[in-house]
């Protein structure tokens, strides 16, 4: 997919009107290149130009909202900057954004950088002040949420020349397993021949699944609030994995 623009400030005329040129020209080339943005929040006037958003799923589209865009033909990836902070204890945005996207319908998330570092990361837990300007005439100093950026740390530290994992890596990969057994779930509950009692039960471990994904949701830095105990979730995916295997 062609990613055309991060956050663009859509309350400007004269921005809506250039994005839908951008992507006309763009589709003159080739009407099935998917043109992404990360714009957070749904736009309609570039309904039809943009074909992949990048929505934020804290509660910046309704669940109502993201059917609609999906009907249209529209395709969804969650957009994640500030979402993964190393004062996120559980993990919780880490964990569970494969299950949003299960659950809702998008085809994954876009991270915007796994190792931009202003500060030695193994020295401070924070990022320093920088100074940045996001539109002609108008630059200011911002400081990052703790961790954002990076989700890896640099090997060299250790002599490595491959980078080292981080807590928030491995629940993001523990998240995509997750996804991996509420997909094979579902294709199984589907198949012909399947007992009332298995499929009553399935669902009951899905609805339960789901039940970590509210949308809205205050998330960010309080996605604690999500998932108080990480144990629920190796819990339910054991449940789901012994009904997977009696489906075989």
């Amino acid at each position: 997919m062609l990613y055309i623009s991060d956050e663009p400030f859509d309350t400007m005329p004269e921005i809506i009107k250039q994005m839908k040129a951008l992507c006309r020209m763009v589709h003159e080339v080739d009407p099935s290149i998917p043109i992404y943005s990360s714009t957070w929040h749904h736009q309609p006037q570039w309904d039809g130009f943009i074909t992949v958003w990048g929505l934020g799923n804290h509660g910046a589209v309704s669940v109502e909202k993201l059917e609609q865009i999906k009907k249209s033909g529209a395709r969804i990836l969650w957009t994640t900057d500030g979402y993964m902070c190393i004062d996120t204890p559980t993990c919780a945005i880490e964990r569970l954004l494969p299950h949003f996207a299960f659950h809702y319908g998008a085809e994954g998330y876009e991270f915007w950088g796994i190792d931009w570092l202003t500060y030695n990361p193994y020295e401070y837990g924070w990022h320093s002040f920088i100074r940045q300007t996001d539109q002609p005439g108008r630059t200011y100093w911002v400081r990052y949420p703790n961790g954002d950026g990076y989700l890896m740390y640099p090997g060299k530290e250790f002599n490595r020349l491959k980078p080292v994992s981080s807590v928030r890596v491995e629940q993001a990969a523990e998240g995509c397993e997750d996804y991996e057994y509420l997909k094979i779930l579902t294709e199984r509950l589907n198949r012909p021949g399947v007992s009332a009692n298995k499929i009553e039960e399935g669902k009951r471990l899905l609805a339960r699944a789901k039940q970590f994904t509210p949308i809205p949701h205050s998330g960010i830095r309080y996605s604690s609030n999500l998932l108080p105990d990480p144990e629920e979730l190796y819990e339910l995916r054991e449940q789901i994995g012994n009904l997977i295997e009696e489906l075989k």
